[in-house]
């Protein structure tokens, strides 16, 4: 097999020296002399011996001329034989545009330079090749091979780099499995990237490839190390409540992926397009950075704003991230009682209005009715609804809150005096009502609160408080709650005894909160403790903002909507940042009804409207991937014994890519030792020539 097989021509060069041996070839004379026997005799055998140099000279001067020819021919071997030396090539390129090719080095963005190798793989492509081009963040990945090598390659010069991450394990898998179905011979697999980490993560299942069987995987490197990024890896928003003039916190994170320490890093705040607040920090080498802002919310409808750091690094893109909020005139919440008290200080709910009192709390506007009242109530616009001391819940009553929650509501229950075990519907409870305990006269016998999950929402802001702030409350009578194993609730405190005080439950788009205790002071002091108003308040907070839902996504990730049920059977319109309009049929699935938009991949402000412009709207924001920030790579040869995979090339340019493909595809090269041999056999030629010469010649010549 040879490379340049028209250097073969130059074979005939070996028939000079035949045409000239036969020229000159000398015929000894034939001369009349007396017969002398023994000069004869020695002549003949001195003619003998010249005919078996001149043929061994000869020889070496036809494999000089024909060696050195077939040398220039490029000359390899491949197990594989001449069919497969011969056919096009059948190949993967994989093209890693996830966030992190963005970065630039020396003016030069990584992804140009990647660019430029895929497409000098794909135009070295033989005749009859087939290939196909593998974006590790496309919509979907190619399923089989393509003829059309032109339009594979125009689709390696359009593409850009994304905001999202890259899954190189799942590109290899898939790109396995398509070769694995072609049968023709030369099948290879490139794949272009910067080496992330984060990009080699997951599982990975090594095919089942042999060494030899014609699969070749080449790693092309264009990463490069010690690059300076920083990043604002999260921006997460918390707010009072959703309502207009209530206070938000946003909790920053900052990345700083970089070798160095960063000292005096602008971090801004801006709001609806307004920059409100600045700040400087420092960062330390690899690690993260925490700080915060605050910001009041005065008017109502969807705000969007970003945190930005103002900082000349690698990667431009992860220096802003984005967060969304819909701010309502109001947190509506409704009390529902057994009945009214003669007096208000008696009343079952006292202590609980007094917590939510307007002039304390702000935004949230309370409510109250007496449970007679509770089937025709009509829970529309409202956020929360606390159930306080209620006797037994009736069908239609158990259906309304059932809905209420699904729809994305929230319900808060205190049993009491009137609260017996089977009053609420077991599908409602996030934990059962097993039997009372304790005695709410014997006010010497007593729990306290022990253990409290303070990685909630409703208990986070209490983590730095005294013990005493929890011990100092005395639960005279609770109910044993109980959670089946497996239940979908999750106790948020216990009494020191071990008991659950406090269980929530996902329902729907809403939750459920059950309180082992009373909401008055009949059975406890938790009412009468410090601790009860600013609980109150985190758990109407931290409900209303479950019920507005998610407004920050990463890109790539599906968007869940959620829906009132009421509007079933109109479409929404997702509008994204250049203002393209997808249109989504809502579907109710377990009691929500949820529409999901799957067009999440640019970075920025989206907003949604239902089909008849009347029903809700919204807005979300799209960030990139925080994972995408960190640019620490791993080495080509620990990805190589990662993979585990047979026949693993590596390379970092276009010409070591050659000089790998030229390998692969050509197999052993003979040209060096053809060469060589060339060389020995001139030296042999010259020797044997220069021994045919007469002794008075040599004498000449020397």
């Amino acid at each position: 097999m040879f490379a340049a097989p028209y250097f073969l021509v130059g074979i005939a060069a070996g028939l000079i020296p035949i045409l000239i041996h036969l020229i000159y070839r000398k015929r000894a004379p034939q001369i009349l002399f007396s017969t002398i026997r023994f000069i004869r005799t020695s002549a003949m055998k001195t003619a003998r011996r010249r005919r078996i140099e001149d043929l061994l000279l000869l020889l070496f001067r036809v494999l000089l001329f024909s060696l050195l020819a077939i040398a220039l021919a490029r000359p390899f071997f491949r197990s594989g034989g001449l069919l497969r030396a011969n056919a096009g090539v059948n190949a993967v390129v994989i093209l890693d545009n996830s966030l992190s090719m963005a970065a630039v080095h020396g003016n030069t963005m990584l992804y140009g330079r990647a660019k430029e190798i895929a497409q000098d793989v794909i135009r070295d492509f033989p005749g009859g090749s087939h290939a196909a081009l593998m974006l590790t963040n496309a919509s979907s990945l190619p399923e089989k091979l393509s003829s059309d090598i032109p339009a594979v390659y125009e689709a390696a010069a359009s593409s850009e780099p994304s905001a999202g991450r890259a899954d190189l394990f799942g590109c290899l898998t898939a790109a396995y499995k398509i070769l694995g179905g072609v049968k023709e011979p030369n099948r290879e697999i490139y794949v272009v990237t910067d080496m992330q980490q984060t990009s080699w993560q997951g599982q990975w299942q090594a095919p089942k490839v042999e060494k030899g069987d014609g699969i070749e995987l080449i790693l092309v490197s264009v990463g490069r190390r010690g690059l300076r990024n920083l990043a604002v890896a999260s921006a997460t928003l918390h707010t009072r409540g959703r309502a207009a003039g209530t206070r938000g916190t946003i909790e920053v994170e900052i990345q700083n992926s970089s070798a160095s320490d960063e000292v005096n890093l602008p971090v801004a705040l801006n709001v609806d397009r307004q920059r409100v607040a600045e700040q400087i920090i420092t960062v330390p080498a690899n690690a993260k950075a925490a700080t915060r802002f605050t910001h009041v919310f005065k008017e109502e409808g969807a705000h969007t704003g970003s945190v930005e750091i103002q900082i000349d690094d690698a990667l431009e893109t992860d220096n802003r991230r984005l967060f969304a909020v819909h701010i309502g005139a109001r947190t509506n919440v409704l009390i529902v009682k057994e009945q009214s008290a003669p007096i208000s200080f008696l009343d079952a709910t006292f202590y609980l209005s007094a917590a939510l009192d307007p002039s304390i709390s702000g935004g949230v506007l309370v409510s109250q009715i007496e449970h007679a009242q509770l089937a025709g109530a009509k829970l529309g616009g409202t956020s929360v609804v606390f159930l306080a001391n209620l006797k037994k819940l009736s069908k239609e009553e158990a259906a309304l809150l059932k809905d209420f929650v699904e729809g994305g509501g929230s319900v808060v229950i205190f049993p009491g005096s009137n609260t017996l075990p089977g009053d609420y519907p077991e599908s409602l409870l996030p934990a059962t009502l097993v039997k009372p305990l304790g005695e709410a006269e014997k006010r010497d016998d007593f729990a306290s609160v022990g253990k409290v999950d303070f990685d909630h929402p409703i208990f986070k802001p209490f983590r730095g408080l005294p013990p005493s702030a929890f011990s100092s409350v005395h639960i005279h009578r609770y109910f044993d709650l109980a959670l089946p194993a497996g239940a979908e609730g999750r106790v948020l405190a216990y009494l020191d005894n071990g008991k659950p005080l406090l269980v929530e439950k996902g329902l729907g788009r809403g939750k459920v909160l059950l309180f082992a205790t009373a909401a008055d002071a009949s059975w406890s002091n938790l009412p009468i403790r410090k601790i009860f108003l600013p609980m109150i308040h985190q758990i109407v907070y931290h409900l209303s903002e479950e019920e507005a839902g998610r407004a920050d996504y990463v890109t790539g990730a599906p968007v869940r909507i959620l829906l009132p049920k009421e509007a079933a059977g109109a479409a929404l319109d997702v509008t994204d940042p250049l203002g393209r309009e997808t249109r989504i049929e809502p579907t109710a699935a377990g009691g929500v009804l949820a529409a999901v938009y799957n067009g999440a991949a640019m970075l920025g402000k989206y907003t949604w409207n239902m089909e008849s412009r009347s029903s809700p709207s919204g807005v979300f924001v799209v960030n990139p991937d925080p994972s995408e920030s960190d640019l620490a790579e791993l080495s080509a040869v620990e990805v190589s014994n990662t993979l585990g995979v047979a026949d693993t090339h590596v390379a970092s340019s276009s010409e070591e890519v050659a000089k790998v493909t030229a390998t692969i595809r050509e197999g052993v090269q003979l040209r060096d030792t053809l060469l060589a041999l060339v060389i020995g056999i001139a030296v042999m030629e010259c020797f044997l020539a220069n021994r045919k010469k007469p002794a008075a010649q040599q004498e000449e010549t020397a």
